[in-house]
């Protein structure tokens, strides 16, 4: 008696048991659960797909494992994308109050959950509307661009071209002031494969808070310069 399993209860259908639809039969709804036996399922829909989880977890699967997962908890909504080689490597993006979000790759097993950005275009870094860095390519020549918060006209580029060659340029669009200060916490060392040029407009100026300044070729001694004055070859050639 079909009265036992199908009730109509003010327009709505009620279905005891499952219901198939489809003129093949393929579609199966159950009372927490839609399958499609055979071929795709599409939702075709004038306006908008919403869904809505209370239980905090929206998953994408294939065959049951998982690809990425939408899911909220303690203020943190999260998106995590799976490998389907282990589901313990994975990436993640967490944004929480304020807007503050954080990326993570994670490898369950090691230490290489590299990071890629693979840009068709030129990959630029703002704050708040205001432009802090670009990453570039052109014409052979791959350019790192970081602006003044003040004046993005004034910046500090690094331009890389054919062979590895390297031009650091600092830019003051106002004036000459764009000086460059290599202040590590620790030493200094430019060791060029070959030559080592010092070119300047002006004046050069070597301050050894020391107060010793050595010549050498490789590790011997040819000259050296104090307040007592200079000595070359362990020769004294100039009184202080």
């Amino acid at each position: 008696d079909l009265t036992q399993h199908i009730r109509l209860i003010k327009n709505n259908l009620r279905v005891k048991g499952h219901l198939t639809a489809g003129s093949s039969g393929y579609l199966k709804i159950t009372d927490n659960e839609i399958d499609v036996s055979s071929g795709g399922f599409t939702l075709d829909v004038a306006n908008d797909i919403v869904l809505d989880a209370d239980g905090g977890e929206i998953s994408f699967r294939d065959a049951n494992s998982s690809i990425a997962e939408f899911s909220s908890a303690s203020s943190i909504s999260k998106l995590s994308l799976f490998s389907q080689a282990d589901k313990g490597d994975l990436f993640k993006i967490e944004t929480t109050t304020h807007g503050a979000t954080t990326m993570t790759t994670t490898d369950d097993d090691a230490t290489v959950a590299h990071l890629t950005l693979d840009i068709d275009g030129n990959f630029f870094i703002n704050k708040t509307g205001t432009q802090l860095a670009t990453i570039a390519n052109s014409a052979n020549i791959s350019v790192i661009e970081l602006y003044s918060n003040e004046d993005t006209g004034d910046k500090f580029s690094i331009a890389t071209t054919t062979h590895g060659a390297t031009v650091i340029t600092t830019t003051d669009d106002d004036g000459t002031a764009a000086n460059l200060t290599l202040q590590p916490e620790g030493d200094l060392k430019l060791l060029p494969d070959g030559d080592l040029t010092l070119d300047v407009a002006g004046d050069i100026e070597l301050n050894a808070d020391g107060g010793d300044i050595a010549f050498k070729d490789d590790t011997a001694d040819l000259a050296a310069l104090s307040s007592s004055g200079l000595t070359v070859n362990n020769i004294s050639e100039v009184g202080s």
